[in-house]
């Protein structure tokens, strides 16, 4: 939890240094034990890329939901689980036709 609470403090600077230290096509450190560990010469990511690009944003802004969301689905009522479980519901159709409805004021 401490580390998704520095996702906050930590400066959009210092975040795109990070990912392009660990992913960057040429010198990147990801890059380079993949090379090593797999004996390709191909970059395995480019961060300097649009998906490179989408894809630091999606896993920085899915930390931040994660942490908006957690309250709402600790605060559920684990009765409505049991219930649709023993109805023949799988867990899937329980978090879809159950929680995610009772949720919805909550996250629109």
């Amino acid at each position: 939890m401490a580390c998704l609470m520095l996702m906050f403090a930590t400066p959009a600077l210092f975040y795109a240094l990070g990912y392009a230290l660990l992913a960057n096509a040429y010198t990147g450190s990801a890059n380079r034990l993949l090379q090593w560990v797999f004996g390709s010469g191909a970059a395995w990511f480019d961060i300097e890329t649009w998906s490179g690009l989408v894809t630091v944003m999606v896993l920085k802004k899915v930390s931040v939901i994660y942490l908006f969301l957690i309250g709402l689905f600790r605060a559920l009522d684990a009765s409505h689980d049991d219930a649709s479980l023993v109805s023949g519901v799988s867990q899937a159709g329980a978090f879809f036709h159950i929680n995610l409805p009772i949720l919805a004021p909550a996250l629109a």
